[in-house]
C-alpha cells in the first residue's frame, strides 16, 4: 500500500493499535470520540440515529444506558490508549469532524511530523 503511494483506513479494536505501530505499517493514528454527553443526547436524538435493531429487526433508539456507555468506553481507550493517538477528533459536529480529519490526512501527506525513532532506522 504504501509503495504505491495509497493510503489504508482501518477501523480497528483499540487493543490492536500496538501491533500496527510498527515502522512497516507507519500508521497515523485518529481517535474519534464523543462530545459532551449532553450534545451526545442531542445529536442522536435529533438526527434520528438508531443504535441497533432489537430481536424483532425493528430499529432501536439509543438509551442512556447506550450514551453512558459510549462516554465511559471513550474515556477508557483515551487514559489507556491516548499515547498512541496522533490526532483526537471530537464528533460533535459531523461536517466539521470530517473537515477536521481531512485536514490532519492532508497534513500527514505534506508536512513533516514526528515518528519514533526506531522507524527511521528500517
Amino acid at each position: 500500500v504504501l509503495s504505491k503511494n495509497k493510503v489504508c483506513l482501518l477501523d480497528v479494536q483499540p487493543h490492536t493499535i500496538k501491533h500496527l505501530r510498527t515502522a512497516e505499517m507507519k500508521p497515523f493514528v485518529v481517535f474519534v470520540k464523543p462530545p459532551t454527553i449532553d450534545r451526545l443526547r442531542e445529536t442522536r436524538k435529533s438526527a434520528k440515529i438508531i443504535s441497533s435493531k432489537d430481536d424483532k429487526g425493528s430499529a432501536k433508539s439509543f438509551t442512556e444506558e447506550d450514551f453512558q456507555d459510549m462516554m465511559n468506553t471513550a474515556q477508557t481507550m483515551e487514559s489507556q490508549y491516548g499515547y498512541l493517538f496522533d490526532k483526537v477528533i471530537v464528533n460533535d459536529d459531523l461536517s466539521t469532524a470530517f473537515n477536521e480529519l481531512l485536514l490532519a490526512l492532508k497534513e500527514v501527506e505534506t508536512q513533516t511530523h514526528w515518528v519514533p525513532v526506531c522507524w527511521t532506522h528500517s
